[in-house]
């Protein structure tokens, strides 16, 4: 974390560093981004945006959780990429691989850290 700032009434901004990393066929590499990502009020929504990186224009998205049956907890993902450079149409489809396993990383290491809190009593109401 680098920076937090609490908002009147609940929620916080806080300015994060994330090293991603990337693969392509043969080639690998990791970048560096600045994340603004914001907490809602309620605690029900998390949103986040792009303050800096050398290999994206812009990233931004959010989190939304709504109660479902069962005790069950429904979680809606938006996620938007402009990557810096945009290669050529042939191969823009890449550029869309890239960025869906990025996703698919994403979305794994939240669930590990979500099993993580849950063993440590940190998570309330976890429905199998």
């Amino acid at each position: 974390m680098l920076a937090r700032e609490d908002k009147a009434g609940g929620g916080a901004r806080v300015l994060m560093e994330q090293k991603c990393s990337w693969g392509f066929a043969l080639f690998r590499g990791t970048f560096m981004a600045e994340i603004w990502v914001e907490e809602g009020r309620d605690e029900t929504t998390l949103d986040f945006s792009l303050k800096e990186s050398s290999f994206m224009k812009g990233f931004r998205g959010g989190w939304v959780l709504e109660g479902a049956e069962g005790g069950r907890t429904r979680v809606t993902h938006t996620l938007a990429v402009t990557p810096t450079l945009q290669p050529p149409p042939p191969f823009r489809h890449y550029t869309r691989k890239i960025m869906v396993q990025q996703e698919r990383q994403l979305l794994a290491d939240l669930a590990v850290e979500i099993g993580r809190r849950a063993t440590a009593g940190l998570v309330e109401n976890l429905a199998p």
